[in-house]
């Protein structure tokens, strides 16, 4: 049961390393979203007309590993 959830959580940091935004869930990565009156088009306002969101920890994880390799390539 712990090897299951252990490896649950390096699969989702690698999964976030390699992909850390994700379809933005609210315009299906379509970039824009319908009005109420389905005749006016928007750029959808979670994902700002880009189609993707952040993934859950993905940018917090992303930046940790990126700063990590900084530091360990830039040492005195």
């Amino acid at each position: 049961m712990v090897l299951a959830v252990l490896a649950a959580v390096i699969g989702y940091i690698v999964l976030a390393l390699a992909r850390p935004t994700r379809r933005c869930p609210r315009c299906k990565g379509e970039r824009v979203t319908l009005t109420r009156w389905r005749h006016r088009i928007r750029p959808c306002r979670r994902c700002s007309g880009t189609g993707r969101a952040p993934r859950l920890l993905g940018p917090l994880i992303h930046r940790t590993y990126w700063t990590i390799r900084h530091e360990r390539n830039h040492r005195p």
